[in-house]
């Protein structure tokens, strides 16, 4: 490293501590009242974080169902803001399977985000509006609006090879999952 590096990085550093120093003195000032305040707004916010989790949970997020009728679809969009449908043909390949299990995967450690099979051979209304003409598809939905469709599995595999950080990463930049739900 050269010397305007060092001088860079070390300007960078001073600049962070500063910051640090400053929030730190904010922190050592702040009155019982200040602090009974963020602890209110704190604990508010951990409550409201639980309601939804539960309600969540009750509407069956954090697996992956499989819809029977193609009138179930439209239900499901009414009562969750986030759907990931997955169309997919039982049985024609192990691709499949291992998309299922990663969503799987995915559903449990995602509960905002409401997860669904749905096999194409017995939904063809639906398979023909949403133009699925490959299998496995992923459907993605917000407020009950079609937002992406994963065509195949091409942009959520890494060289071939299904990669739950990958899928994870292609559905975080469609705003479908959330960073963290946990806190």
């Amino acid at each position: 490293m050269n010397s305007v590096q060092e001088g860079l990085l070390q300007a960078a550093a001073n600049t962070i501590e500063k910051v640090v120093d400053e929030k730190l003195e904010q922190l050592n000032n702040l009155s019982e009242d200040d602090i009974l305040a963020i602890r209110k707004k704190r604990l508010a916010e951990l409550r409201k974080k639980a309601e939804e989790r539960s309600e969540y949970l009750r509407l069956g997020h954090g697996s992956v169902e499989e819809i029977g009728e193609e009138r179930e679809f439209f239900n499901l969009g009414k009562k969750s803001k986030r759907v990931v449908y997955c169309f997919y043909r039982p049985g024609t390949s192990r691709y499949t399977d291992a998309l299922i299990e990663l969503l799987k995967k995915v559903a449990s450690t995602h509960i905002e985000t409401k997860f669904v099979l749905v096999n194409a051979e017995k939904s063809p209304f639906l398979t023909k509006k949403l133009n699925i003409y490959v299998l496995p598809s992923l459907v993605l939905f917000i407020d009950g609006k079609k937002i992406k469709t994963f065509v195949g599995l091409d942009e959520i595999t890494r060289q071939g090879k299904l990669d739950i950080e990958v899928l994870e990463s292609s559905l975080k930049n469609y705003k479908i999952l959330e960073d963290t739900f946990e806190d």
